[in-house]
């Protein structure tokens, strides 16, 4: 089974733009915590990408995992995988005893790791370098920084990045805190040639 092309940039920003609206839209902030807020931004985030790659893969060999996607619930047991969202193919074989088809991943197509936290460069370094541990065609990871800290944050991830396989792309979205502020459009860099470079 072949991947299916996939118009990257357009999936972010489609992604973003959903993400926004549901992390803005209706908020009652007097009964959250700022932190609260945040962290339900960052989940809005998830739930969108992974709405977005369920666009281009949802079949009966094409599988999008996320925390609060439970659309595999029955075939696996479970919502998410290693990463925040991981888009994977899948085979089948037959259980031992009752001869039930049974699903295991056969490859994975993508691999995406966000890190939210914009205080802490050892959580960028921690999150980012899990992607060195998967094995996936394409890989992805999305910090939140921005302008001013964002060549420092492509510096450390350029020294993981020469440890991963396969193709590598990094994003770069708004901190949940500036997005009832109209916030800007993500910025998205592809690993090449041992460099990050707009994509």
């Amino acid at each position: 089974m072949t991947d299916r092309c996939i118009d990257l940039e357009s999936l972010i920003h489609k992604s973003w733009g959903n993400a926004v609206k549901r992390g803005t839209v209706s908020e009652d902030c007097s009964n959250k915590s700022l932190r609260q807020t945040h962290k339900d931004r960052a989940i809005a985030w998830i739930d969108c990408m992974g709405e977005g790659f369920q666009e281009y893969y949802s079949n009966e060999y094409q599988r999008v995992f996320w925390k609060n996607n439970e659309d595999n619930r029955r075939d696996f047991d479970l919502n998410e995988l290693l990463f925040d969202v991981s888009v994977c193919q899948i085979g089948w074989v037959e259980s031992i005893v009752r001869g039930r088809r049974l699903p295991y991943i056969s490859n994975c197509l993508w691999q995406v790791e966000s890190e939210f936290d914009n205080r802490d460069s050892r959580e960028i370094t921690k999150d980012f370098s899990k992607l060195v541990m998967g094995r996936a065609e394409r890989q992805m990871f999305v910090s939140t920084y921005q302008g001013v800290r964002q060549k420092q944050v492509m510096s450390i991830c350029s020294t993981i990045a020469s440890c991963c396989n396969g193709n590598l792309y990094l994003c770069f979205v708004e901190h949940p805190e500036t997005w009832s502020n109209g916030p800007k459009s993500p910025s998205l860099f592809k690993w090449e040639d041992n460099v990050w470079r707009p994509y």
